[in-house]
C-alpha cells in the first residue's frame, strides 16, 4: 500500500472527524465562488457604482479566506492531537517521520481537492439563485444572466488549493517537532473532563444578547460607530455561550430527574455535554465563519443600498437633468445652464454630477419610469 493509498484509507476511517471540516471548506469554497462570479461578471464593469460594488465584494472574498485560514490552522491542530496515538503506531510499526509527513500532507491536499471540485459544483449549480437573490437585494434594473466565467473556477480553485497546501507543510513542521516519546505517551494520559464556569455562561449570553441589540440600533450614518463595539461583543460572546454556555445548560438538565430518567435522554444529554466541551471551539469557528460571511454580504449591501437612499432623499435641488452617458452633453451642455441661473439673477447656487445607477420613480399618479439615480 502506498503513501496516497494509505491517506484515502484513512480519510474513510477517519470520516467522522474530516466531516465537518469537508463541509465546512465547502461552504466557504461556494460563497468564494459566487462572490467572484459576481466580481468577474461583465454587467459589473459597465458604471463606476457597479465598479464599486466590485470592491466591497472583494473585501468580502478577502474576509472569507482570511477566516477559512484561521478556521483550518485550528481544525488541523485538533486532528494532530486526536491523532497522536495513531501516528505514534505507525512510528512503532517502522514508519519515518517522512513517512507521517507524506500521509498527512496527501490526506490534507486531497481533502483539498475534493472540497473545491464539491464547493464549486455547488456553486455552479446555484449560482442562478444567487445572482437571482443579489440582483433582488441590489435592486437591479435587469437580473444579472448566468455566465459560467473561467477566471472565477480557475480563481477560487487555485486560491484554495495554495491555502491547502500551505497549511499541510504547516502541520508537516508541526509533526517534525513532535518527539515519538511524546506520542507514545498518549496511550497512557487520560483526558479530563473541562470544567464550565456560570458566570462566564451568563457572561457570554449578555454579550451576545447586547452585541444584536446594538447591531438593530445601526444605520447607514451610525455603522461605523457601531461596527467595532458590536463585533467585540458578538466575538466574545459566542465564544464564551460555546466554551460554556451550552454546557451549563446541559448541566442543568442533567440535574432535572424528570428529564434524565426518560429514555432516551440519559444517553442523548451525557453524549451532548461530553461533545460539547471538547469541540466548544470547533463550533465556536464554525459559526463565527458563518458569521463574518453574512457580515461582510450585509455591511456591502448596506452601504450601497444606503448610499442609493441618500442620493435619493437627501440630495434635495431645485431642479435636474439627466444625460445619456458620461460627458456626452445631449440635452445641453453644462456653460448653457450657468448662463440662463445668471440672466435670472441667481449668482450664488452649486451643482453637482454624479454617474447615477438606474432605479425605478413612480408619480403621484401610479406612473412609472426607469431611469438613473
Amino acid at each position: 500500500m502506498n503513501i496516497r493509498q494509505l491517506a484515502l484509507q484513512n480519510i474513510k476511517g477517519n470520516w467522522r472527524n474530516y466531516k465537518v471540516f469537508f463541509l465546512s471548506s465547502c461552504f466557504a469554497i461556494f460563497a468564494s465562488f459566487a462572490y467572484m462570479s459576481v466580481i468577474v461578471h461583465p454587467y459589473m464593469q459597465e458604471t463606476m457604482w457597479y465598479q464599486n460594488v466590485r470592491w466591497g465584494l472583494i473585501i468580502c472574498n478577502v474576509i472569507i479566506i482570511s477566516f477559512f485560514v484561521i478556521f483550518i490552522l485550528y481544525a488541523t491542530f485538533i486532528f494532530i492531537e486526536a491523532r497522536k496515538k495513531e501516528l505514534g503506531l505507525y512510528m512503532l510499526m517502522g514508519a519515518t517521520k517522512s513517512n507521517v509527513i507524506g500521509v498527512i500532507m496527501t490526506e490534507q491536499i486531497l481533502i483539498g481537492i475534493f472540497a473545491n471540485i464539491f464547493g464549486i459544483g455547488l456553486g455552479v449549480i446555484f449560482l442562478k439563485l444567487f445572482f437571482m437573490v443579489f440582483s433582488m437585494l441590489l435592486q437591479l434594473p435587469k437580473e444579472l444572466p448566468v455566465i459560467f466565467d473561467v477566471r472565477a473556477i480557475g480563481g477560487t480553485f487555485i486560491a484554495y488549493m495554495v491555502v491547502f497546501v500551505v497549511l499541510s507543510f504547516i502541520s508537516a513542521l508541526r509533526i517534525w517537532n513532535i518527539k515519538i516519546i511524546r506520542l507514545l505517551k498518549e496511550f497512557r494520559t487520560d483526558k479530563k473532563e473541562k470544567k464550565t464556569s456560570m458566570w462566564l455562561c451568563i457572561f457570554g449570553f449578555s454579550c451576545l444578547g447586547i452585541g444584536y441589540a446594538l447591531a438593530l440600533q445601526a444605520t447607514m450614518p451610525t455603522i461605523a460607530l457601531y461596527f467595532f463595539p458590536v463585533s467585540i461583543l458578538v466575538f466574545f460572546g459566542t465564544y464564551f455561550s460555546f466554551t460554556h454556555g451550552t454546557a451549563q445548560i446541559l448541566e442543568m438538565i442533567k440535574r432535572n430527574k424528570k428529564i434524565m430518567y426518560t429514555y432516551p435522554y440519559l444517553f442523548i444529554v451525557n453524549q451532548l455535554s461530553h461533545r460539547m466541551k471538547e469541540n466548544g471551539r470547533f463550533f465556536f469557528l464554525m459559526s463565527m465563519a458563518t458569521t463574518f460571511v453574512v457580515t461582510a454580504t450585509g455591511t456591502v449591501f448596506l452601504y450601497f443600498s444606503g448610499t442609493q437612499d441618500m442620493w435619493r432623499d437627501g440630495g434635495a435641488h431645485s431642479f435636474s437633468y439627466i444625460e445619456k452617458g458620461v460627458s456626452t452633453h445631449e440635452v445641453f451642455e453644462k456653460d448653457a445652464v450657468e448662463q440662463l441661473l445668471h440672466q435670472y439673477g441667481y449668482d450664488d447656487f452649486q451643482s453637482m454630477s454624479f454617474v447615477g445607477v438606474y432605479a425605478s420613480f413612480q408619480s403621484n399618479k401610479g406612473e412609472t419610469e426607469v431611469a438613473p439615480l
